[in-house]
């Protein structure tokens, strides 16, 4: 039989609450970061009269819906 102390089972207890609360951390994380890249991807900026639109089909030219001028897909820049 393997003898534990008190201490050694609550240190054991911490690191096993911490790597898995680290673990969960990482992967919302991950997740969140993926989903900010793939909204930013749907936003438009016109370059005619520089509104911001949200274009979710996949046409190769937007249009904007305020000048009606079609835009190509550029990336957006963050500051």
């Amino acid at each position: 039989m393997i003898h534990v102390t008190l201490s050694e089972l609550m240190v054991i207890y911490l690191l096993l609450l911490l790597g898995s609360v680290g673990t969960m951390w990482v992967v919302r994380k991950i997740g969140s970061v993926q989903s900010a890249w793939r909204l930013r991807k749907t936003w438009v900026i016109c370059q005619a009269c520089g509104n911001q639109y949200q274009d979710k089909t996949s046409a190769a030219l937007p249009v904007c819906p305020i000048c009606q001028r079609a835009n190509e897909r550029l990336p957006i820049r963050e500051i």
